[in-house]
């Protein structure tokens, strides 16, 4: 029979075993992000500290019962959860990452709002991401465009539930590798025909068919002139965000 002495011994060495794995997560070493697990609440108003948010807008809550460990989560068809000022060095890569889960339709999103003197312009960085009802981590690059910046997290659907289990910023490239199951998940997410502007199809129809072509951008968001062009010119297209961020084509 084992005394009360060492039964005490074997479950403090139990929990030392359980606790390193319960931490894992984003990096702590070179963290940008004030409490990036939004486990911290000092103040105890049921909002993370660092993050400006409000009730109204995400709930904080343990993802197990007396667990310590927080997610926080969106309400409604809020839009954007929380947001985190930061500083950045222009020219220098950074890392974002985040893990997620979500449902009946929630898709995550981060987004830079950053200037030279004051937050003014807005860079995407990990925008509408079609999250499983599992965490899983989703991680990208980017090179700083200015000094000034604030953090936004999003659930860009507005619609279902986005879950934020923590968010990292570092500087450099990352430090680990992020795997998690392949799968062939809803990826285009049409919405209506782009309307059409004043125009003439000065090039439409040709003689041989449509221009095939495929498009890499950036950013999705100046679809907009290609959608010009192809009011234009006769032209069957298809368009992948690709996320380059070099000074040439």
């Amino acid at each position: 029979m084992m005394t009360i002495r060492e039964l005490m011994l074997v479950l403090v060495f139990l929990c030392v075993l359980v606790v390193p794995a319960m931490a894992e997560g984003y990096p702590t070493e070179g963290q940008l992000l004030t409490n990036p697990g939004f486990d911290l609440d000092a103040d105890e108003d049921g909002l993370p500290d660092g993050w400006a948010t409000d009730a109204k807008r995400a709930l904080l809550r343990e993802k197990v019962f007396m667990g310590g460990d927080r997610e926080l989560v969106s309400i409604g068809e809020t839009y954007v959860l929380a947001t985190q000022d930061i500083a950045l060095e222009p020219g220098e890569t950074y890392t974002i990452a985040f893990s997620a889960r979500g449902e009946d339709g929630a898709t995550a999103g981060a987004l830079l709002l950053h200037g030279k003197d004051a937050p003014t312009r807005e860079m995407p960085v990990l925008w509408r991401v079609p999250v499983e009802t599992d965490y899983l981590t989703y991680m990208v690059s980017f090179k700083a465009p200015n000094p000034v910046a604030r953090l936004y997290l999003y659930n860009v659907a507005k619609k279902g539930r986005v879950s934020y289990d923590w968010v990292s910023l570092v500087k450099g490239k990352p430090d680990r590798a992020y795997i998690r199951q392949f799968n062939f998940g809803e990826r285009d997410m049409p919405i209506t025909d782009p309307a059409p502007t004043e125009h003439t199809r000065w090039a439409t129809p040709l003689a041989g068919g449509p221009i095939k072509s495929f498009v890499s951008l950036y950013t999705i968001r100046p679809v907009r002139e290609l959608v010009e062009l192809a009011q234009r010119v006769e032209l069957d297209y298809d368009v992948m965000e690709g996320g380059y961020t070099g000074t040439t084509m």
